[in-house]
């Protein structure tokens, strides 16, 4: 029972205490989640979700992977790159991490969600597809000053591995209980 805007990291669990899931909720609203998952896992797990749903709730699991798009913006400077992107605070105070919220960048609505998967300061930037390349380019334009460079999946992988984050189908499957 969180505030609307807090995230929760966190795993789902099998009968026996193996973890099938492993995802981000953000409360949205009094009685809506924004859930996100690995990539890889997104059939899995909505279909593990759907599945698991008590038919005495009226519940309803909505798939947004094909309409919604993620930029991450990570590093010391990402703050400052993102506080040029948009009017809405980003200090510690006024978007603090394990919050989301929405922000306007580039005239673009996203969700702004202050959390990272490599242990440094940053943001994941969710928002409808048809708008990644618009905000990717306006991303990289205000971050010339910054030294902003791209990175790709196998950069992430390596700065989570360094931080000890923990990856489904690789440190943690339904082999093992999440006290393991």
């Amino acid at each position: 029972d969180k505030p609307v805007g807090s995230i929760i990291y966190t795993q789902m669990l099998n009968d026996n205490g193996g973890i099938e899931c492993d995802l981000t909720c953000v409360r949205t609203k009094f009685n809506e989640y924004y859930i996100t998952t690995g990539t890889g896992y997104a059939t899995h797990d909505f279909n593990w979700i759907n599945g698991n749903i008590p038919s005495e709730l009226n519940v309803q699991l909505i798939d947004v992977t094909s309409s919604n798009a993620v930029l991450s913006l990570f590093g010391p400077n990402a703050r400052d790159i993102l506080q040029v992107l948009t009017v809405n605070a980003v200090s510690d105070n006024g978007h603090p991490f394990g919050s989301a919220r929405q922000i306007s960048i580039a005239g673009c609505l996203v969700l702004a969600m202050r959390i990272t998967y490599v242990g440094e300061l940053g943001w994941e930037l969710h928002h409808p597809i048809e708008y990644q390349n618009h905000i990717f380019d306006k991303i990289m334009e205000a971050g010339k000053d910054f030294g902003l460079k791209p990175f790709g999946i196998r950069a992430m992988e390596s700065l989570r591995v360094e931080k000890t984050y923990k990856l489904v189908g690789t440190e943690m499957s339904i082999e093992y209980a999440a006290f393991e």
